[in-house]
């Protein structure tokens, strides 16, 4: 979290010092109404009562957000490490102005690497989301937020996850839909063994796929550069009755 502040002006990620004790810093976070990405996913699917995931073009509007503020910690060579749909918060419900915009959270995975210290060795994230290389005892360069990326938006069009066995055998119309998209250059792409060959999110925003017009949802909430989309805008006062997180103080 300190890389994160020491990189960022002191508006951004709606936070606001609210009181000090001599072992931690208590501060306010901006409070988002839509909950986890991932919760909106499921709900999606239940009232759809079949399988697949969110339209293509939401898809698209949503994950173009996910590859600039991954690509502002990036361009800090911060690496988060824990990609997944949970980490993905909505600003509002579903159907409000802002239903449609993320945020990304839980940086206690985050790592800052330097010229000393190249690659986190530490093997940490999620199970099915987590890159080749750190089962291979290679450790999380920023490659590997980019395989993570890559499962998301698997996981956003299709409803399931590549690496988890589903509990029915039959996902034709999925499998239909995959193939007949556009969409899978940029998933392939990301699901790289090779980190030198894999996609960065700056080429990935560049791809034909994610380039593609996402008009129905660009004029409410739409995101056009890498530090906006990245930290969270400072909200009204009125609305900083979010949670309450407290930082322990380095000594």
């Amino acid at each position: 979290m300190a890389a994160l502040f020491a990189s960022y002006p002191a508006r951004g990620w709606g936070l606001e010092p609210r009181a000090e004790e001599p072992s931690r810093l208590c501060i306010v976070l901006e409070l988002c109404r839509g909950g986890e990405l991932y919760g909106r996913l499921v709900q999606h699917v239940k009232k759809a009562g079949r399988g697949g995931g969110l339209d293509e073009q939401l898809s698209r509007h949503l994950f173009r957000q996910m590859l600039h503020a991954v690509g502002y910690l990036h361009s800090k060579r911060i690496v988060h490490r824990d990609i997944k749909t949970e980490n993905f918060l909505l600003v509002d419900e579903d159907g409000w102005p802002q239903g449609n915009v993320l945020k990304l959270c839980d940086f206690g995975t985050s790592c800052r690497l330097t010229d000393d210290k190249p690659r986190s060795m530490e093997n940490i994230g999620t199970l099915s989301y987590t890159a080749p290389e750190i089962y291979e005892q290679r450790g999380a360069d920023l490659a590997a937020d980019c395989w993570s990326l890559g499962v998301v938006l698997y996981v956003i069009l299709t409803g399931t996850n590549p690496f988890r066995l589903p509990g029915k055998t039959c996902k034709e119309d999925v499998i239909k839909r995959i193939k007949a998209a556009d969409f899978e250059d940029v998933v392939r792409r990301l699901l790289v063994l090779d980190e030198a060959e894999r996609l960065t999110c700056t080429q990935a925003l560049q791809s034909r796929w994610a380039a593609g017009s996402d008009r129905h949802y660009s004029k409410v909430d739409s995101v056009d550069s890498l530090e906006l989309a990245a930290h969270v805008p400072a909200p009204p006062r009125a609305n900083l009755l979010g949670r309450w997180s407290c930082v322990a103080r380095q000594h």
